[in-house]
């Protein structure tokens, strides 16, 4: 399947199975600890609805499970990695760094 990158968004289908908005999925795990474990939605949503770094591509990112991330084209994934780990470090982290490892095309 080729995807325009021009276009990053696919729309919606009304009641259409595993439809999505934007064509990359991205899985996001918390390191650390005995295994990793999906990051709970409330925290992708957290840092998805604040709009802190500045970054218009970080607008691009729509949260839709625990672990689970769709974003455009013009998402850094790296820099998303950064961003979301300083912002949970601060928001959830209670005095611990939270580390982060972000799969493209995976989700859980």
């Amino acid at each position: 399947m080729q995807v325009n990158t021009a276009c990053p968004c696919r729309p919606l289908e009304s009641g259409a199975e595993g439809a999505f908005v934007f064509a990359r999925k991205i899985g996001v795990e918390i390191a650390g600890g005995e295994a990793p474990r999906a990051c709970p939605l409330a925290w992708l949503d957290s840092f998805c609805m604040r709009s802190f770094t500045g970054r218009e591509a970080f607008d691009e990112t729509l949260p839709v499970g625990d672990g689970e991330l769709e974003v455009s084209f013009q998402v850094d994934t790296e820099s998303l990695r950064r961003d979301m780990e300083d912002w949970f470090t601060r928001k959830f982290g209670e005095g611990k760094n939270i580390r982060l490892q972000l799969s493209e095309g995976e989700t859980h």
